[in-house]
């Protein structure tokens, strides 16, 4: 015990010798961080917008998770989205296209009523 607080004793008078030296960096100093630019706020979202239509994912993605929830009950969100994605990978090329007429109806549906929105 007496031998650490031997330590200690001549550790503080080094600090004190060393904090008597010491002068702080100026607050003008070139490569301050006070002088970076603050960060642009991000306007709000009208909640009278129109929402954006899904893509094919996210249609295929809600129109089988439950069915993929009944199959695998134990499985956590993280992993049935992982089982989904599978999924969608194998789908074929006429099911991926039948999404995919739905997606470009609903982005029309969305031009129109994002053109009737904007007017207003």
């Amino acid at each position: 015990k007496g031998e650490r607080e031997g330590k200690a004793k001549k550790d503080k008078s080094r600090y004190q010798k060393e904090m008597a030296d010491y002068t702080p960096p100026s607050d003008n100093d070139e490569d301050s961080d006070a002088e970076k630019k603050p960060k642009a706020k991000r306007a709000k979202k009208d909640p009278n917008a129109p929402k954006r239509p899904m893509n094919a994912y996210m249609l295929y993605a809600n129109s089988i998770r439950a069915e993929v929830r009944e199959e695998n009950p134990s499985l956590s969100m993280g992993d049935i989205s992982k089982e989904i994605g599978q999924r969608y990978k194998t789908i074929s090329a006429n099911e991926k296209a039948k999404l995919q007429a739905k997606v470009d109806a609903a982005k029309e549906v969305y031009k129109k009523q994002m053109a009737a929105y904007e007017i207003a």
